[in-house]
């Protein structure tokens, strides 16, 4: 490594860790402003609000990531240009490509560090953050929401889920053929796992065009999801884990949203990885400033205009993709290969 590539790149990590934190701790204050009261009235007091920002705060880092690595790149480069560094180096004959180039492992840092929070540390916070918030003392009463599920080639239902997934109440399953045409119907009290696996207890047997249920008692289930499956489900969170999204999208595991959201999470993960090199190459511009002649108030502009147009885009699109409304693919690499190509556009034509 160059000594050019770990000047820039210990300037660039360090402006991005910076904002980053300051981004960060800005949202969770305005956070807090929000629900500190929701927490002292769950019975949380000063240690839960603590608790609180803690659990919250990698989910809005990660929010954060690229908004840090543009902010970091503008510094960046500004900096060159203030110092008449970005000159000089233009003198010896370091080419904008190279400068870019230098960039690339703290780019290859920044994409290491949002896959690690965006596949691990947010699923697992958010899911800690989920069970501790409904285990407070003073938490009101879950309203009971009937959860829906597939089991096999089966659909199913339950009016509630206790003992960490391991209790169902209420439970409804209808059986289906290859086809998909409901064979019968079987209501039970309540589905409990333990050691033999899932047993329905006080089941009602009815089949299609039968007159009565006919009683069944208790039978074994084997076709059910895992308790922890549906424990996910009952309390749904944003964030899924990189091993749990392709248990879903391989049919291993039933999610509590539609196949086109997973789809689109796997998509937009592989692309938010290129996210701080689009931001660099964004940023470019603002290394051509030059003090003594100002005019660097319109190179400035455009490289915040457009960071933040490549974080709109790419939140409209993602959101398109996990509706449905178009194709995965699409939704996920249109923000990041538009604006890079902009950014490539624009370095060419000043580098020419």
């Amino acid at each position: 490594m160059s000594i050019l590539t770990r000047l820039l790149t210990r300037q660039f990590l360090g402006r991005w860790l910076g904002a980053l934190l300051a981004l960060t701790i800005l949202l969770q204050l305005l956070d807090l402003l929000d629900n500190a009261t929701d927490v002292l009235a769950r019975g949380g007091g000063g240690l839960g609000i603590l608790r609180y920002t803690l659990l919250r705060m990698p989910s809005s880092a990660e929010r954060l990531i690229p908004l840090a690595a543009l902010i970091a790149a503008v510094l960046t480069f500004s900096r060159l240009a203030s110092g008449s560094e970005a000159a000089s180096l233009r003198a010896l004959g370091v080419s904008g490509h190279r400068m870019v180039a230098c960039l690339l492992p703290a780019c290859f840092v920044v994409a290491v560090a949002q896959f690690g929070m965006t596949n691990f540390l947010v699923p697992a916070t958010q899911r800690s953050y989920a069970n501790w918030w409904a285990s407070l003392p003073n938490a009101p009463a879950e309203e009971a929401t009937r959860v829906w599920f597939r089991a096999g080639p089966d659909v199913a239902s339950a009016d509630r889920v206790r003992d960490g997934g391991r209790l169902l109440e209420g439970v409804t399953i209808i059986r289906r053929d290859a086809s998909g045409h409901t064979l019968m119907r079987l209501d039970a009290a309540a589905a409990r796992h333990g050691t033999e696996g899932w047993q329905l207890q006080d089941v009602r047997e009815r089949g299609a065009g039968d007159a009565g249920p006919a009683l069944r008692g208790s039978m074994a289930w084997p076709d059910a999801p895992t308790p922890r499956n549906l424990l996910a489900i009952a309390q749904p969170i944003d964030g899924v884990s990189l091993p749990q999204l392709r248990r879903i999208l391989d049919g291993q595991e039933e999610g509590w949203r539609g196949t086109s959201f997973y789809r689109s999470q796997l998509q937009e993960r592989a692309a938010a990885l290129l996210s701080a090199l689009v931001m660099v190459l964004l940023a470019f511009p603002v290394s051509r400033i030059l003090p003594r002649r100002g005019g660097g108030g319109v190179s400035l502009g455009f490289a915040i205009l457009a960071g933040l147009a490549f974080v709109a885009l790419a939140g409209a699109t993602g959101a398109l993709g996990e509706a449905g409304l178009i194709s995965p693919a699409l939704a996920a690499w249109t923000a990041p290969v538009l604006f890079g190509c902009l950014g490539c556009v624009l370095m060419l034509h000043l580098e020419g």
